[in-house]
């Protein structure tokens, strides 16, 4: 068996306390209230697992905002499959040293993508010559989120039958990842998921992918709220030492380290590929970003030795990401409902990872200075310390007009409809790499695709003057019987909701 990582949360001030990978896998946050990070990020090996190239014949679907493969075999099929499974396995295999599911990991992961819609899982579109699409909403809710979630969806029940343990996930979401963890869970043995998402914030789509699950252990609930009420009310549950243990709390938001090492495997097999196929030395991404969660583990790829160059943080108005990657400084203001809602979001709570890092690993700093954002609304760092972070990371805004803008471009020019999460990502790809010194002739550009374009029908059609092609699985969704619940942003209420029982 191989040597295991111990792991340590952010506010563990001595280090006496690792956490090992079974275990945080059950819990997602630490005890302390911190998030759990590694005592070291393994390397890649020298030489990674192949990702196979994939052979289309060019054509489109642009409803789809994806290329139709129409020479590819079953058996092609297979070995593309295997390849971007062998990927997610060369980067969470370190990690799961020691674990008990750690001979069982290429068969779960296996079961994992089983049902996505594409054979590459996340394939790589080119839209211009140095700027690539990765599509990363092929899984079963049509979202990034799937990617993840559905491997936590075969890990934790896994483990839960090793170890004779039943759980209640709680989750917090801005729109996707509820769906996703409702999917992923759906029907699963010895666990419970319950789903908070912000009353009225989120695409009548998305609401309906969790609102109409008909299986007996999850539950989506509303929050009259914010995204950001929602994550706190999680955040204070878990802080509640009789709850965790009562109810067997586990998070799978991205604050839980296992999903975002799965998700730093979709950075490594696109650089990797791009850089195989063009020569280039390093790769460029652009992200979306809200939460933080998902750029932090393009982030957790680069350190890993994926050869990646910068990662650029592109935020909707609320644009706290943005600001303080531009003067060091975060401050929170209100939450700006936008035509993009799974980013409307104005504490990031993945930030935390990234502070503790840039502490030298100092708890006691990283609990003060994120105990004086809580109470004041604004941190800042020292500029050598905003100089660090900037060699990793840049950040810009996009408007609304240019959302739709961008959706209206793509489909003119690259015939590929976006949703407006990904609209964002182009968008800044497109306007902002030049000018934060991040892309050249020779170096690829990759915005990461979030959603499938159906799932914000409206905002798009009324973007591009053409409907998106729903698929028939959100066809299926959309006209299915909702059960609507409805809570008070307050704790006692969610007490209340937990105690009914599915």
């Amino acid at each position: 068996m191989s040597e295991s990582i111990p792991y340590f949360s952010t506010r563990d001030a001595t280090g006496d306390h690792p956490c090992s990978f079974d275990a945080l896998l059950l819990t997602g946050t630490a005890p302390d209230g911190g998030l759990y990070l590694p005592a070291q990020f393994p390397r890649l090996d020298a030489t990674p697992p192949p990702v196979v190239a994939q052979e289309t014949d060019k054509a489109t679907d642009k409803t789809a905002g994806r290329a139709t493969d129409k020479t590819a075999g079953r058996a092609t099929d297979k070995a593309i499959a295997r390849a971007y499974e062998d990927t997610v396995l060369s980067v969470l295999a370190p990690y799961a040293a020691g674990s008990a599911l750690e001979s069982e990991l290429p068969a779960l992961l296996h079961a994992a993508y089983t049902n996505f819609h594409h054979p590459d899982i996340a394939p790589l579109r080119q839209l211009e010559s140095n700027l690539w699409l990765l599509e990363l909403f092929h899984g079963p809710t049509f979202s990034f989120k799937d990617l993840a979630m559905q491997c936590l969806g075969q890990l934790i029940p896994a483990l839960l039958a090793k170890q004779g343990k039943e759980i209640t996930i709680l989750v917090a979401t801005s729109g996707d990842t509820g769906s996703a963890a409702l999917a992923a869970f759906a029907d699963k043995p010895l666990v419970r998921c319950i789903v908070l998402y912000p009353e009225g914030r989120v695409s009548e789509v998305q609401r309906k992918q969790m609102t109409t699950r008909t299986a007996r252990n999850v539950q989506a609930v509303a929050v009259r709220g914010t995204f950001d009420d929602c994550q706190a009310l999680v955040k204070q549950a878990f802080a509640q030492e009789p709850w965790r243990k009562h109810y067997g709390l586990t998070a799978v938001n991205s604050i839980n380290w296992v999903r975002l090492v799965i998700q730093a495997a979709y950075y490594v097999a696109a650089a990797y590929k791009l850089k195989n196929q063009t020569g280039a030395n390093k790769v460029s991404f652009v992200v979306p970003s809200g939460n933080f969660g998902n750029a932090y583990a393009g982030w957790v790829a680069k350190q890993m030795g994926a050869p990646i160059a910068t990662i650029g943080i592109a935020t909707n108005n609320n644009d706290i990401l943005a600001r303080f990657l531009a003067t060091g400084t975060m401050t929170s203001r209100s939450v700006q409902p936008t035509i993009a809602p799974s980013m409307d979001i104005q504490v990031p709570s993945n930030f935390e990872r990234l502070l503790f890092g840039l502490f030298n690993r100092d708890a006691i700093r990283t609990a003060e200075v994120l105990a004086k954002f809580a109470n004041t609304g604004t941190l800042a760092v020292e500029a050598g310390l905003l100089a660090k972070v900037q060699s990793d990371f840049w950040g810009t805004a996009v408007s609304e007009e240019d959302i739709r803008q961008e959706i209206a471009h793509s489909l003119r020019r690259c015939e590929v409809l976006l949703d407006p999460h990904s609209a964002i990502g182009v968008f800044a790809a497109r306007h902002s790499l030049a000018s934060q010194q991040a892309g050249s002739e020779t170096t690829p550009v990759v915005a990461l695709g979030c959603a499938h374009p159906a799932k914000f029908p409206d905002t798009v059609e009324e973007a591009a003057g053409m409907a998106p092609e729903t698929p028939s699985a959100l066809a299926d969704v959309l006209a299915a019987r909702e059960n609507l619940q409805t809570i008070d942003n307050d704790l006692s209420a969610l007490a209340a909701f937990l105690e009914q029982g599915v």
